[in-house]
This record gives C-alpha cells, sequence and structure tokens, in this order.
C-alpha cells in the first residue's frame, strides 16, 4: 500500500517515491550564511553574465511600461558586489548609485574588473548577433566551446528581444561606484529617484522594509522588485518533501507533523526554513505585494510573472508543467489542499517562480476627486486625451 499523509482537512496526499531524492539539498545554513562568505573573492564572467542578465530584466520591463529610465540618484538593496549600480552607471542611466548589502562583498568587483568582464561580454554578444548557438549559450542552453553556462533562461523563463540591452550593452561612462554599504538599510536615511532589490526580500518583515523603502523614494520615484516566489514548486528554501509542493500545500501545524511522521530527522532544520521566509509572518502572492505597495504610497506602474519554460528547473527539479502530466501530482488537486486555509492563491501562483513589480512614489492621498476633476492640471490632461481620440478615430479611406 503507498505510504501517505492525511492534513487535518481529511485529504489523503500520497508520498511519490523518488521525488525528493532528485531535488538538490539545502540546510539552513546554506540560507542565512552572509554573501559575502559565500561569492568568490573575484566576480567571474558567469556571474557577471546572470547579473547583465537580471539587469537587463528590469531595464526591458520598466521600458515596457513606459517608465524613462533614466535617474539622478539609485540605491540597489542587496546588491553583492555592487553590479546593478555598476551597470546603471556605465549605461548612463543614474548620475549617482549606491549598494547596500548586509555583509561586504564589494571587493569582489572592482572597477578595473568591471572593466574586463563588460569587454569580454559585449565582445560576447556583438557576436552573437551572427551565431544562434552562441545566443543560446549566452543564456545557458547550449555548448559554446565545450562550456555549458548556468541555465539563465530556464531559470527565469526571459527571452530578451534583439532590442534588449543584454544584446546591445552600451558603455557611455566609467562603471563608479559612489558608495558601497555594508550596512542596515534601516539606518539609511537618504532619498533616491530609484530604489531596486533583486531577490532579496525574502529575508524581511515585508511590512516593515515596504514602508523603508516608501520612505527612501523622492516623490515620483521608482521601486523595482524582483521576488523569489513562495507558491512555486520549490521556492529559495528549497524545502521539498515526499509530495510535490509539501511545504506550500499544508499549513505549519501539518507540515510540523509531516515531518514527524516520517521525516523527524528533518524537522529542526525544515522548519527553519520554512519559518525562514519574511520571517515566518507572511507567504505573499502579487497581489500581496500590490497591497502593500498602496499601503505605503507606491501605486502600481505594472508586474509581470517569470514562469519557467522546461520540464526540468534548477531548483523545482521535477518543474510545473511535468508535475500537471501525471494523475497522481495534479496542480489542481495541489491547490484545492492550499484553498483549504489559503483561498486566495490561484493555479498560475503554483508555475509562477519569480515576480517583477514596479511602483512609482505618489504624493499624498487628497481629499476630493470631484476638486480634481474641476482643477486646470486635469482640464489640460482631459484635453491632450480628448485630441488623441480624434486621432485614433478609424479613416474613411478618402470617400
Amino acid at each position: 500500500m503507498t505510504r501517505a499523509f492525511t492534513t487535518s482537512f481529511g485529504t489523503r496526499i500520497p508520498l511519490v517515491e523518488g521525488y525528493r531524492d532528485v531535488h538538490p539539498r539545502l540546510s539552513i545554513a546554506d540560507i542565512t550564511t552572509p554573501y559575502a562568505e559565500m561569492v568568490p573573492s573575484r566576480l567571474g564572467i558567469e556571474g557577471f553574465i546572470r547579473d547583465v542578465y537580471e539587469y537587463a530584466l528590469m531595464i526591458d520591463f520598466l521600458e515596457n511600461l513606459g517608465v524613462r529610465t533614466r535617474w539622478p540618484r539609485a540605491l540597489d538593496l542587496g546588491g553583492a558586489e555592487g553590479t546593478m549600480s555598476r551597470l546603471l552607471r556605465a549605461e548612463g542611466r543614474a548620475d549617482h548609485v549606491v549598494t547596500i548589502d548586509a555583509s561586504d562583498a564589494g571587493g569582489a568587483l572592482t572597477t578595473e574588473g568591471f572593466l574586463r568582464l563588460w569587454a569580454r561580454f559585449r565582445a560576447a554578444a556583438f557576436a552573437s548577433r551572427f551565431s544562434p548557438r552562441l545566443r543560446r549559450f549566452l543564456l545557458g542552453d547550449d555548448v559554446w566551446r565545450g562550456r555549458r553556462l548556468a541555465p539563465i533562461y530556464n531559470h527565469w523563463g526571459y527571452w530578451p528581444p534583439a532590442s534588449s540591452t543584454f544584446w546591445r550593452p552600451r558603455l557611455r561612462r566609467l562603471p563608479l561606484l559612489d558608495r558601497y554599504i555594508a550596512g542596515d538599510v534601516y539606518d539609511l536615511e537618504e532619498r533616491f529617484d530609484l530604489v531596486t532589490a533583486f531577490f532579496c526580500l525574502d529575508y524581511f518583515d515585508l511590512e516593515k522594509i515596504f514602508a523603508k523603502l516608501s520612505a527612501l523614494l523622492v516623490e515620483g520615484g521608482t521601486l523595482f522588485i524582483a521576488v523569489n516566489y513562495w507558491w512555486y514548486a520549490a521556492n529559495s528554501t528549497l524545502l521539498v518533501g515526499d509530495f510535490p509542493y509539501c511545504a506550500q500545500r499544508l499549513t505549519r501545524e501539518d507540515f510540523q507533523r509531516y515531518l514527524r511522521e516520517f521525516r523527524p530527522q528533518d524537522e529542526p532544520d525544515a522548519l527553519a526554513r520554512y519559518d525562514y521566509y519574511h520571517g515566518g509572518v507572511m507567504r505573499p502572492t502579487l497581489d500581496d505585494y500590490v497591497t502593500l505597495g498602496d499601503r505605503y504610497g507606491l501605486a502600481l506602474i505594472g508586474s509581470q510573472r517569470l514562469l519557467p519554460p522546461r520540464d526540468i528547473h534548477h531548483r523545482a527539479t521535477v518543474a510545473p508543467r511535468l508535475l500537471n502530466q501525471f494523475a497522481d501530482t495534479r496542480l489542481s488537486d495541489v491547490l484545492d489542499d492550499i484553498r483549504k486555509f489559503r483561498p486566495d492563491v490561484g493555479l498560475i501562483d503554483l508555475q509562477t517562480a519569480h515576480v517583477m513589480v514596479a511602483f512609482e512614489k505618489r504624493t499624498p492621498r487628497r481629499e476630493s476627486l470631484a476638486d480634481h476633476l474641476r482643477s486646470e492640471e486635469w482640464r489640460a490632461a482631459l484635453r491632450d486625451v480628448e485630441r488623441r481620440i480624434i486621432l485614433d478615430r478609424p479613416r474613411d479611406g478618402g470617400r
């Protein structure tokens, strides 16, 4: 008889033999160890390509939303080696750039080191215009001269278009870093026109960090976040059990009971990882990020989900699209379990590995919409819209 775990809601979930064993192993120490202690002493070309890709993700995303990607002052939260800040300066998108991280990894990338890596990457990006195989290699989908890079495209599920800065990097200024701060972002009292946070918000209490990020922005400033998504089959905690979505589809009490029944030796570490995500306070959906932004004066500009496109993923080795092909691991069954205690979660959440969200810092809310509609500012904007409507009307073909 197949072994199974019965939830407090009465659902019997069969254990899938071999499922846990095909996933990489991680411990709480791998998550909580300061980044500076894990990275090599010098950033290599593979890490640089990954950083340029993430940077291009942001720029392409913001430009597609109509955001003007030019800022006087920019801050990158959790910026590790400082690559993002240097890229903003190098491409002439920010005049003053600051990186802040809890640990000091800034020594892994000097200005001279950046320029060497930039030259190598730019040459490869230019050559890739004439070589589809080299293009696929740079995104980790092919082998070039006997070497394979990390599967960047399959990790995020985004293939940069030909117009992307990933394929057409521009060096307009020296990639100088104005400041590298190894410290606590809550101690920072400056104001910035752009604040970015790439895959680092897992560490924070979201209520507190959104309040702080809003306070760091000038009115009209842009906040960009890219986050690891809790509801993916294996999120950044790499917490995997004997059946798909073990951590996501169980309440904390059921998850602890599952560990005691089937994995007692793993209980302390697995619970520490379960509670690590946002301090155990929140398991956010995309809607939750938007709601937090609204609460702290950050108006949504746009969002984008990133869904890995392959059957095998480096974290969720058996990716959601493959799980859904088998009767005993249907995503709809997983969702039924989750909705017993989180009715706001949807099927797309289970397939989303990362999310990008952009916000604009707005002025404090005014009292009356009616007063605004009577204002000259509104009337001028309305006249402009009316002119555009006239220009958009279908033509009569010259008749």
